[in-house]
């Protein structure tokens, strides 16, 4: 499949998305620029097109048909702003917060928010286990979203401080989730 807006659209159709005119551009430009730094910044390790559109943009823009997303929302090791940026293309009028640790990618996120005009959406450089100690971002978010970041247990550990009563966490997980779950049960017990 040839890359470009059409073959974009394409590819979200056939997963049951369809974008508007709009949505189709934005997504376009993240994946032109996402292309264009990926070398000097490692975002990715996916090059192909489609490998891209399916496994990054379209799996990221599904979660919100798995779940209603209140907001403010919370991407925890955002790298190359998945699911976060992708989540907000689809929900533009969600709150969102893109927390990266290493300042290279958090420049990229900014440069992308600025580029993509998201608003609503801040960009914090931070640890998570630093960050949510801070009082401004502890149990301050109805959602907190994380995609390949770390096991699990860790994930759950790192994740739920941020996380109010009642909300929710979301990991984006592949692999033998059962076992991950399973060894997930002290972090969510404690």
């Amino acid at each position: 499949m040839r890359p470009g807006p059409k073959a974009m659209e394409a590819l979200f159709e056939r997963s049951g998305i369809r974008l508007t005119e709009t949505e189709t551009q934005l997504f376009w430009t993240f994946h032109r620029h996402l292309r264009a730094r990926n070398a000097e910044l490692d975002l990715t390790r996916l090059y192909n097109f489609e490998n891209m559109v399916i496994k990054h943009y379209v799996d990221c823009a599904l979660v919100p048909e798995m779940t209603q997303l209140p907001s403010p929302l919370l991407d925890i090791g955002s790298g190359a702003g998945f699911p976060g940026i992708p989540l907000k293309l689809a929900l533009p009028n969600v709150r969102l917060v893109l927390l990266e640790a290493t300042g290279k990618k958090a420049d990229f996120l900014r440069h992308m928010v600025e580029l993509l005009q998201l608003e609503d959406t801040r960009v914090v450089n931070g640890r998570a286990e630093e960050v949510a100690h801070d009082p401004a971002f502890r149990e301050a978010f109805d959602v907190a979203v994380a995609r390949a970041v770390a096991p699990l247990p860790t994930l759950v550990e790192i994740s739920l401080p941020f996380v109010r009563v009642g909300g929710l966490f979301v990991a984006l997980k592949k692999g033998d989730i059962k076992a991950e779950t399973n060894a997930s049960r002290a972090a969510l017990a404690a």
